[in-house]
């Protein structure tokens, strides 16, 4: 950072260049008017009189009042404060030689003789102390000084390059001498500047918990969290659910979009997955819909502590449930409130409840409850029953950040951790910068390496897409992947690193309805509705996230034989005895849930389908050292070797569509949104006037129509947003990367504590998984630590 002063006296200018500058230039800081102008010294409505006199000049009972100087030298020092109007200050702090108006202080000598005499008159008459009034009255050249004060939001600028300290940053009333406390507490925090206890390399989901939950247990702990994104404090497109496809959109800063390679199972596309990228990470974000994963999902990662009744405490630590179900599944003392919001739509709801009774699935009361199973359910989101989302930084980090009570709890946001430091095999630090996402002059951004030291722990929380090339970048990972990239020192050759990511098979289709404007959110996105005068009244409708239906559900045994001998074979081996695990996740959604260009005005339903525990499985690497340098990603969806992915989402596209057909509000398909099939197909999208009721036969598909759902199916798969397993939690010879207590295989001080340390998947939407490991990863740091 290049710096221009001046010499005050002698107007001689220098230039110097600085990696941390600190100012403590006082209330009336240049360098915080340069970031916070707004932020001024304000009048509290007294000032100060003040004045010495010289002891010599006072009767002796008045110097014998305090002092501890040598007799016969010492200056007695005079304040007196009253209050004075706004507008008598134009008078009072009038300069008697210049006449100008001063705004802080009337220097001695300055002050105009009828303000004074008018004070030796108040004094006469108040009437003050004897000792008091002989000192006023020997007071030669007075001075008086306006009592303001001022408080900065914020002390850190050009991302931790620029700090703000002492009375410059924060100015306190003069009575208590906390401005002399606070410049003590200041020199100490800058004395360790460089230096933490515990650096987060992660300012997502399961980074704010442990975060948070460490700085419970100590406060006195330092820790520094160090996120890509922006501080989404307040934002109304992250705190209003109804804002949520904003996310998404191209150009979003929300988000990161990772652009996979071209797959040839995908008729050659480059699949884009979205992933957070602001404080807070998904759960910023995400469509808010609640689900848990099922007991077996925790159960069958087969690792000590992990298990669901192991992992049950932690599922109840994070909640306030608001919802159905067993009291002793559920949360109710949690930062994070599970409720229906302030919106919903009975109708749609009741009407798809039937429909899919009709189909063969019952309502479940508690589909989260980690037992129930194949059934569907009234959608509970991460929602609080006022309409705010649910996002772990409003919820466990700013309330923290703002409490006073956490003095050690930093955040650093817009930066990027570029490599861990070692020392031997012991994490001791990183380097970051700011992230040239969010830079004006991104080119400029390695030049502004920063290096901070870490005590105790550095935790990598970067995400399944941020923490695999964390490692390998420093020195951790597949020695061959590592050495290829350019990384001249490998600290552990983990071959397990960035592989084996997994995904949900995604597709949504659509449909045309006849639900009234008032009972979907395609006003709203349309157009139609105005998002400020929506936030204005606070309407109930921004507390939606227009998803009222959850569903988990299994084939019958007749659909599994339809689907050929080797999905047969996989349903025999991994669900047939296990009733615990679905097939197949569903949502109902009260939108045309895309950029409705060209579509006609009107009300939409949409079903979104992922299939879960894919055997499909991808893999994601760095090709270089540098921050800019591509990031080989492969999705591998419908890349298992028998087919059985794409068979399961066949399946699901055709039992969707057989419970949307039976539904009173059902008006036909959304072309586009469905396989093409020929017009003579029974198949065939078509556009109705009427409902066909609940009676109507199944749609008998053809082989020509299953190879164009296939084919479809190619061409449209994409993510559920829940991209886990790229750090696996197990054995160093099972492609493991963390132990069960989250330590880096052979490394001293290093844990990852994401969604990238999960085995195997879990049947769920995986923000709820990702705060349990956030929660369990915290309390192991705890004991870990000796924090208990």
């Amino acid at each position: 950072m290049l710096l221009t002063f001046a010499n005050k006296a002698t107007q001689k200018v220098f230039r110097m260049e600085a990696d941390l500058v600190i100012t403590a230039d006082g209330p009336n800081s240049f360098v915080r008017n340069k970031y916070l102008p707004k932020i001024q010294r304000q009048y509290v409505g007294y000032i100060a009189w003040r004045g010495t006199v010289h002891e010599k000049e006072v009767p002796a009972s008045t110097r014998a009042v305090d002092g501890t100087c040598e007799p016969g030298e010492r200056l007695l020092n005079f304040l007196w404060y009253t209050n004075e109007s706004a507008e008598s200050l134009e008078e009072i702090m009038t300069d008697a030689f210049d006449s100008r108006r001063r705004h802080n202080i009337v220097p001695a000598g300055h002050v105009r003789k009828d303000v004074w005499n008018r004070l030796l008159d108040k004094a006469q008459t108040k009437p003050l102390p004897a000792s008091l009034l002989d000192i006023i009255a020997k007071i030669k050249r007075p001075f008086i000084q306006v009592i303001t004060e001022l408080s900065s939001p914020q002390a850190a600028f050009e991302n931790g390059r620029v700090l703000v300290v002492g009375d410059a940053l924060s100015l306190y009333r003069p009575h208590t001498a906390f401005s002399a406390t606070q410049a003590a507490f200041h020199a100490l925090c800058v004395q360790s500047i460089g230096e933490v206890d515990i650096i987060i390399a992660g300012g997502g989901t399961a980074g704010c918990i442990v975060a948070s939950r460490l700085s419970d247990t100590d406060p006195n702990l330092s820790i520094l969290v160090i996120e890509r994104g922006s501080n989404n404090y307040n934002l109304p497109n992250v705190v209003k659910p109804a804002f949520m496809f904003t996310h998404v959109i191209p150009g979003s800063k929300t988000t990161t979009f990772h652009k996979g390679r071209k797959e040839e199972q995908l008729n050659d596309r480059e699949v884009i997955v979205p992933s957070g990228s602001i404080l807070g990470g998904g759960s910023s974000v995400n469509f808010l819909m609640y689900t848990r994963g099922q007991r077996s999902d925790f159960d069958s990662w087969q690792t000590a502590g992990w298990s669901a009744d192991e992992i049950l405490p932690y599922l109840k630590k994070l909640e306030t449930y608001h919802g159905p179900g067993p009291r002793d599944r559920h949360g109710y003392e949690g930062p994070v409130h599970v409720s229906g919001g302030t919106y919903r739509v009975p109708r749609s709801e009741d009407d798809f409840i039937a429909a899919a009774k009709n189909v063969g699935w019952p309502e479940l009361q508690d589909a989260q409850d980690l037992d129930s199973n194949n059934g569907v359910q009234r959608a509970m989101r991460y929602v609080s029953p006022d309409g705010q989302r649910q996002d772990v930084a409003h919820t466990y980090l700013h309330p923290r950040l703002l409490d006073g009570n956490h003095p050690n709890l930093h955040i650093v946001v817009e930066s990027r951790v570029i490599r861990i430091l070692f020392q031997n095999k012991k994490a001791t630090g990183v380097e970051y910068v700011p992230d040239p996402d969010h830079q004006p002059n991104p080119t400029h951004v390695q030049d502004s390496v920063r290096r901070i030291r870490a005590r105790k722990l550095v935790i990598a929380s970067c995400g399944t897409f941020g923490t695999p090339p964390l490692l390998e970048r420093s020195g951790i990972g597949n020695r061959e992947i590592l050495n290829r990239a350019g990384v001249s020192d490998v600290i552990a050759h983990i071959p397990g690193v960035g592989e084996a990511y997994s995904d949900h098979h995604l597709l949504v289709y659509s449909y045309r309805s006849s639900l009234a404007p008032e009972e979907t959110m395609d006003a709203l996105a349309g157009g139609r509705l105005d998002p400020g005068e929506l936030l204005k009244n606070n309407d109930k409708i921004l507390g939606w996230n227009a998803m009222d239906i959850t569903c988990k559900l299994r084939p019958s045994e007749a659909d599994v034989a339809a689907l050929g001998p080797k999905f047969q074979e996989a349903w025999d081996r991994d669900f047939k005895t296990n009733p615990n695990k679905p097939l197949l996740l569903m949502s109902l959604i009260n939108t045309f849930p895309s950029l409705p260009i060209g579509l006609p005005v009107g009300q939409y339903l949409a079903v979104s389908a992922f299939s879960v525990y894919p055997y499909s499985r991808g893999r994601l690497h760095i090709t270089g050292t540098s921050l800019s340098d591509p990031v080989d990603f492969v999705t591998g969806f419908f890349s298992d070797p028998h087919g059985v992915d794409i068979k399961k989402c066949v399946w699901a596209y055709k039992k969707q569509r057989e419970i949307v057909r039976r539904m009173e509000n059902y008006r036909g398909e959304v072309s586009g949104t469905h396989p093409p099939f020929p017009a003579e197909s029974q198949a065939a999208c078509a556009e109705i006037g009427e409902p066909i009721g609940p009676d109507v036969a199944d749609i008998e598909y053809t082989p020509e129509d299953d190879i164009i759902i296939e084919h479809w199916l190619r061409e449209n798969v994409g993510t559920a947003w829940h991209s886990l397993g790229t750090c696996k939690m197990a054995p160093l010879d099972q492609m493991g990367v963390v132990d069960a207590n989250l330590n880096v295989h052979g490394i001293e001080n290093l844990k990852v504590i994401d969604l990238s340390i999960p085995p195997l998947d879990v049947a769920a939407n995986t923000n709820n998984t990702a705060m349990a490991i956030g929660e369990k990863g915290a309390d192991i740091c705890i004991h870990e630590l000796a924090l208990v």
